[in-house]
């Protein structure tokens, strides 16, 4: 008897999170693209930013970086690092990668990269978290991000 209540139960509360979920998709979250990413209190810079100038040829001809920390570089902010997680493309990717849904993916990040006021579906913020996820070397920055685009995110820690 017991198993049947909880069997009935649980679907009762799959149904009840497919209706959310939906609700969700129907009603956009709004997002700022322009806040900075900060980890430890700094913020993390966008190396896409870094002045060619900085590139100075040695007496050998070799370029060498007169900025390799970057200090001079815009922080990533929350819209740039979407940008590179949505455009970029992983190696263990490129085998039957389908180009059509990539353009979509760079359009849409291109038109949501500086908005202030950025409406974003629960199927939007899944597909990002996703690229986040599969295209950072930072977990740190990914978690700043996956933060700040979604207030109440929490990481799975380890047991």
């Amino acid at each position: 008897m017991r198993f049947v209540v909880d069997a009935a139960a649980g679907l009762v509360l799959g149904a009840l999170c497919c209706v959310l979920a939906e609700a969700d998709d129907a009603k956009p979250w709004t997002v700022d693209m322009t806040v900075p990413l900060v980890v430890d209190g700094a913020t993390i810079p966008d190396a896409r930013t870094h002045d060619p100038a900085d590139f100075q040829p040695d007496a050998s001809g070799r370029y060498l970086d007169a900025d390799p920390l970057c200090r001079k570089c815009r922080p990533h902010t929350l819209g740039s690092y979407v940008h590179l997680a949505l455009t970029s493309v992983m190696e263990s990717e490129r085998q039957g990668l389908d180009m059509r849904a990539r353009e979509g993916w760079v359009a849409f990040a291109d038109q949501i990269r500086n908005e202030k006021e950025c409406h974003l579906t629960a199927k939007q913020i899944a597909l990002i978290e996703d690229r986040i996820r599969r295209t950072t070397i930072s977990p740190a920055a990914a978690l700043a991000a996956m933060r700040l685009l979604e207030p109440n995110y929490k990481p799975q820690l380890p047991e």
